[in-house]
């Protein structure tokens, strides 16, 4: 009889071309799956929550796969863990009902996306922020935060997304942190489209450089073409935090 085993991970995405499979491309599923043929000599299909670009990483990545050989979840744990590259890793793993789906079952996510406002480059750093020497307007950051809270058609946010689908998406928190020369953005919602939370925080950027008033942001919704937004923030600078689910699927 199968078995459901959910995955949480933690990924480095700077050395991969994202999260999905792709042909002739180094992924983080790949890799997962061919560290799970090593262990069980089974070929398993892992299912995600979602797809991250290239160069995104990951704190708290949910995925899932079925098979039927008798291990302990703490053993998959270690077990893959021994066949992962160090920049991936399985933080915890635990066996869940069928009703569980990590991609269909998810009922919101936590985005943070950090940028190194200084002069100067960063060194240790410098995979995982984005590096701006411009001075930002903190103030101007946090008001155009206001206008990306709640309901609203994301299509101007997106790349590569029809005007014709559904693209109303619930955003439930979106600010802005200070901290020295860093700058921290934190973004929650029932869930994202393709490059949202990059198209968001490049317009913020855009904003706060005074190269879009503020006061336009609503008519950008308005206009539902990607060209009415600003620029993509670079990947390295986002990071998947949490993935949420109801509490009594899968149990």
């Amino acid at each position: 009889m199968n078995k459901r085993i959910k995955l949480i991970i933690e990924y480095d995405g700077s050395n991969y071309c994202g999260w999905q499979i792709q042909p002739n491309q180094v992924t983080v599923q790949g890799k997962i799956e061919e560290a799970l043929f090593k262990i069980t000599q089974q070929k398993i299909k892992i299912h995600g929550s979602g797809r991250t670009d290239a160069g995104v990483h990951a704190l708290g990545q949910v995925a899932h796969f079925d098979i039927d050989f008798v291990l302990l979840p703490i053993k998959y744990t270690r077990a893959i863990n021994t066949c992962l590259p160090k920049d991936i890793s399985i933080r915890h793993a635990e066996e869940v009902k069928s009703d569980f789906h990590s991609r269909y079952s998810a009922t919101g996510k936590i985005y943070t996306y950090e940028i190194d406002n200084a002069k100067n480059r960063p060194a240790i750093d410098r995979h995982k922020v984005w590096w701006l020497t411009d001075e930002i307007d903190f103030e101007i950051l946090k008001k155009a935060a206001e206008y990306i809270k709640g309901m609203h058609d994301f299509t101007s946010f997106t790349d590569g997304e029809k005007k014709d689908k559904n693209n109303i998406r619930i955003v439930r928190t979106a600010e802005w942190r200070q901290q020295g020369n860093k700058l921290f953005f934190t973004i929650e919602g029932n869930g994202f489209l393709y490059k949202m939370v990059r198209i968001i925080v490049g317009t913020i950027i855009d904003i706060a450089r005074g190269n879009i008033p503020i006061q336009t942001l609503p008519d950008i919704f308005k206009q539902k073409s990607r060209i009415a937004a600003g620029q993509t923030a670079p990947a390295k600078g986002l990071c998947l935090q949490k993935v949420f689910y109801d509490i009594n699927v899968g149990k």
